[in-house]
């Protein structure tokens, strides 16, 4: 999974560029000025070596071979088609109104096909956002249990970081937490919703 949407859905779906002071406070509301401190944690690493993602990864790869098996079929047909038209056309074996229906069923033939691709593209992106957002939606919890554990005020994600000490990093023990508590996660998203009609005028 490349990191580049991991990055994405981490700021969109989980907002955890920083835990707030707030958030680290109703963790842990009796934890002294102290023991305050900074923590990091690499949600990229989190996700990529999750057990949950392990285990939806078949699913993935399945739905991703069956849309670039189905690309490369539908390339090879139109390919084939229009240079069967070119070549018709270049004999001059059909009249011109032949070739320009024909023609015009090879353009129906590549928008239905674009139409086909785009849904199976549609289906494996929100399967692999549904299962990102659970694994981040799941680190939630384990994080905030360290924060407690930790007295910690600010969490930052690793990638808004230049430099931090590993004392500090908490990538790892997430990861390991969350092997129990989050080892697998759903890959049926849910459906899209309908776009709203507008309201009848009275």
């Amino acid at each position: 999974m490349k990191k580049v949407l991991l990055t994405a859905a981490v700021s969109a779906g989980l907002g955890l560029a920083m835990i707030s002071p707030v958030m680290a406070q109703e963790a842990a509301p009796a934890a002294s000025a102290a023991r305050s401190a900074y923590l990091v944690v690499d949600l990229n690493r989190v996700v990529q070596e999750s057990a949950a993602l392990k285990a939806a990864q078949p699913t993935l790869d399945s739905k991703r071979n069956a849309l670039e098996s189905k690309l490369k079929t539908l390339q090879s047909q139109l390919e084939a088609d229009a240079k069967a038209l070119q070549q018709q056309a270049e004999s001059g074996i059909a009249a011109p109104d032949v070739l320009q229906a024909k023609q015009r069923e090879l353009q129906q033939k590549a928008q239905k096909a674009d139409q086909e691709v785009a849904t199976m593209r549609n289906d494996y992106g929100r399967t692999e956002n549904h299962v990102v957002n659970q694994i981040l939606e799941g680190s939630r919890p384990v994080i905030n249990q360290i924060i407690q554990e930790r007295g910690a005020t600010l969490v930052l994600n690793r990638d808004a970081v230049v430099f931090a000490n590993s004392s500090i990093d908490i990538t790892g023990d997430v990861i390991a937490r969350m092997q129990k508590s989050l080892p697998t996660v759903s890959t049926t998203p849910p459906a899209p919703q309908a776009a709203q009609q507008p309201a009848a005028k009275k």
